[in-house]
């Protein structure tokens, strides 16, 4: 699974005494779900065993309008596996009063899933200069390079359904 791959490479990174590593902590936001303790301790060894890590799996609880790249600064985080980027992306970013804290170290994961398929389909329908088009994760890629890091991944890379025959098919994630 790439996030096996990803996860492990980062953990292998800090081990070898990369200046850019203080450690290495996974974290799962559980939200917008409220999870017992007795859960989310089950949750987290699952998680843990099924990535085959060494370390902890911490759950955490924050809304995405909370999640703000100030916030992503504070805590440090380099990577970002986010399932719902279209909800986040809005709540964060959407009404905006200041320009955003810049952080393009940082890297969000997200599956190439449309957030709105009527205001696609409306851009579709627009005339434009030329013939081709741009892919609409690629442009929301560049457009926001120098604020944040965002790399869309196929869906199946999110999806436990096939993981078998797509592990053994998997090349290493090189980041």
């Amino acid at each position: 699974m790439f996030l096996n791959q990803l996860i492990n490479n980062l953990i292998r990174d800090g081990v070898k005494g990369n200046p850019q590593f203080e450690g290495v902590d996974v974290q799962i936001n559980t939200y917008p779900y409220q999870l017992t303790k007795e859960l989310e301790d089950e949750f987290a060894a699952c998680i843990a065993a099924s990535l085959r890590l060494d370390i902890g799996v911490k759950l955490v609880y924050h809304s995405y309008k909370d999640m703000t790249t100030d916030f992503i600064v504070a805590n440090k985080w380099t990577f970002m596996v986010m399932y719902n980027f279209a909800q986040w992306f809005k709540s964060v970013f959407g009404n905006l009063s200041s320009p955003p804290r810049c952080t393009p170290r940082t890297v969000v994961l997200a599956p190439m899933l449309v957030g709105c398929v009527k205001d696609v389909l409306g851009e579709l329908e627009k005339e434009i200069p030329c013939k081709a088009r741009a892919s609409p994760f690629d442009a929301m890629q560049i457009a926001m390079a120098d604020v944040i890091g965002i790399r869309f991944l196929p869906v199946a890379d999110f999806s436990l359904v096939g993981l078998t025959s797509r592990e053994e098919e998997s090349k290493p994630l090189n980041m």
